[in-house]
């Protein structure tokens, strides 16, 4: 073994600071852990609590808006999740959204892998790909942002038709792979 591994330190303040400093991490290291994990339970509570307590204390008592300790509490549509994962559902959802007039809000995209010696092959365009004799995946996505957009707007147009008496069918959005409840927003209050 090299003798000089176990020299003792030339400067032993640097040590203590090293010590120190190693000490600190641990803790501020433990201290993220606990944080982690509280929050973890905590977003769990959260979630209850708005998305299933409050909205049906608030229902029952006829409630939608409230102040409370700094904060308003507003009963409104809460919408969460992705475009489909699963490529059985994602044609369902497709087709779900072109029956819904919404097949506008598609991205394609076409992946095709080529041999390393086939670049050129690789830059045509698509119309030339199948006459080629490959066999392109097709594959669809909305982003999450603009699926909750519509989603949203959906739920306002068909809430205004059963208002209106005019609904002839209610929005189904878990075909398009959403989880749609009423939930609380918190809102610091100014």
């Amino acid at each position: 073994m090299d003798e000089e591994q176990f020299a003792p330190p030339k400067n032993h303040n640097a040590i203590a600071l090293l010590r120190d400093k190693l000490e600190e991490g641990a803790k501020l290291a433990a201290l993220v852990n606990r944080l982690d994990t509280e929050l973890k339970v905590a977003k769990s509570a959260y979630h209850t609590i708005r998305t299933e307590t409050l909205p049906e204390i608030m229902r029952d008592i006829g409630v939608e808006k409230m102040r409370v300790t700094g904060w308003d509490a507003e009963l409104d549509d809460l919408v969460e999740g992705s475009w489909p994962k699963d490529p059985v559902a994602r044609v369902a959802a497709e087709s779900y959204l072109k029956e819904l007039g919404a097949s506008d809000l598609l991205t394609i995209k076409v992946n095709l892998e080529f041999p390393r010696d086939h670049v050129d092959r690789a830059r045509e365009a698509m119309t030339l790909l199948r006459t080629a004799g490959f066999t392109p995946a097709y594959e669809t996505s909305v982003h999450h942002a603009t699926l909750k957009a519509f989603a949203k707007e959906r739920l306002r147009m068909v809430q205004e038709a059963l208002r209106a008496g005019t609904a002839t069918a209610a929005f189904a959005g878990e075909k398009l792979g959403l989880f749609i409840c009423k939930a609380v927003k918190f809102k610091k209050v100014k």
